[in-house]
């Protein structure tokens, strides 16, 4: 038999040399006391597999039931971001600003939704000062290319 000293020694290597993804004491020290010719334990049988619960039928789901709740959801979200918006709340400001450039939940509106980023801008939000930069340049880019008339074809 070799002495503790030596074992210690492998199984500090064997620690080393065990992969990353298996690595703990257990692996290192089955892997030791092989290279140690010591008898190994053998491992503990894996725990049983798990049984899944029965499936239980899915309740039929109503398709205008159910686009009415979110719809209706939505309309109660955007009350309340008006309502925070109002307050004085930089966010809402710019998340009521966006739902009238987008028509999302709102009449499409895009005078109120820039009025509402510029409040939320005001307030120093990033977002509302980079979509309103962003809406500038747009518009921008949209008069210049008006501007341009085609050239007659002599």
């Amino acid at each position: 038999m070799k002495s503790p000293r030596i074992f210690s020694l492998l199984l500090t290597v064997a620690t080393i040399c065990v992969p990353v993804e298996a690595q703990n004491y257990g692996a290192a020290r089955r892997l030791a006391e092989r290279a140690a010719g010591r008898e190994v334990a053998p491992r503990s049988p894996a725990a049983p597999a798990r049984v899944a619960a029965p499936a239980v039928p899915a309740k039929p789901v109503d398709k205008s039931k159910l686009a009415a709740e979110k719809e209706e959801a939505k309309q109660q979200l955007v009350a309340y971001q008006k309502e925070r918006a109002e307050q004085g709340s930089a966010r809402s400001q710019y998340d009521v600003g966006l739902r009238y450039l987008t028509g999302d939940g709102v009449e499409p509106d895009g005078k109120v939704g820039r009025e509402w980023l510029k409040k939320s801008a005001a307030q120093g939000n990033d977002d509302a000062v980079a979509k309103l930069k962003e809406l500038d340049e747009a518009e921008k880019a949209e008069k210049a290319a008006k501007a341009k008339v085609p050239s007659g074809g002599k």
